[in-house]
């Protein structure tokens, strides 16, 4: 198990790792590049986690309380998009869960500033653009959550100003094939007490804006078992 943009492995006992051990899981919680006990020894995050999954994979290779054909492979949070990424390439996963799925990172972006993920993605990534960066210091003085990202992506990612953190983050996605390239069982579950929280994450937008039509459930292959959840409140 690991969390996602802010989450620490110790957090993880509350979010699923003891309710497994109960259930007669071997759990192993991690923190990967970006997360908090890996980027204090200046480990930032990388979009190709299934190089982190692996590693983790490796080091559990020669425990003899571990079935290699049943690891499964829980992500939390932004978690919920490095999972899956992890699952398309690192095929020693038998199994994936994205608590909740997010199919591409730039839907939490892009909501808030005035153009779709390609311009935003060659704006991002020029070497200047002062428009840019009046629409993101005029952003941020509107939403604390664009603020807070920012400022803590900056930290994470490794990167000196918000430009370049928003360059880094639009890297992080499932499109171009990456998720129909899941073959192991996958559950990916979505809340359904904020309706416009889950639209921002999960519906489809004008061209360009947010996520494709299919989410990453959309993206999975058919052959193996694919269950989209939606959780009440009541069932956490």
């Amino acid at each position: 198990m690991h969390s996602g943009f802010d989450g620490s492995a110790e957090e993880l006992h509350f979010f699923g790792a003891w309710a497994g051990v109960e259930r007669g899981y071997h759990v192993l919680t991690f923190d990967g590049p970006g997360q908090p006990s890996a980027v204090r020894r200046r480990l930032m995050f990388r979009p190709d986690w299934e190089r982190v999954v692996g590693s983790v994979l490796d080091f559990l290779h020669d425990d003899p309380g571990v079935d290699q054909d049943r690891i499964a492979l829980l992500g939390v949070s932004f978690g919920g998009l490095l999972a899956p990424r992890a699952a398309a390439f690192e095929h020693r996963l038998a199994a994936v869960v994205a608590v909740d799925g997010i199919y591409d990172a730039a839907a939490a972006v892009t909501s808030l500033l005035p153009w779709d993920r390609d311009e935003l993605e060659r704006r991002a990534q020029a070497e200047h653009d002062e428009e840019l960066d009046r629409v993101v210091v005029a952003a941020r003085a509107a939403s604390p959550t664009l603020r807070w990202a920012c400022d803590h992506g900056r930290y994470v990612f490794g990167v000196g100003g918000d430009r370049e953190f928003l360059a880094e983050y639009l890297k992080y996605t499932l499109a171009g094939g990456i998720a129909e390239r899941i073959s192991c069982p996958a559950l990916v579950l979505t809340g359904s007490r904020r309706p416009s929280d889950r639209q921002e994450i999960w519906a489809p937008g004008p061209a360009g804006r947010g996520p494709k039509r299919q989410a990453v459930t959309g993206g999975v292959v058919r052959r193996p078992p694919r269950r989209p959840q939606r959780l009440s409140i009541l069932r956490g």
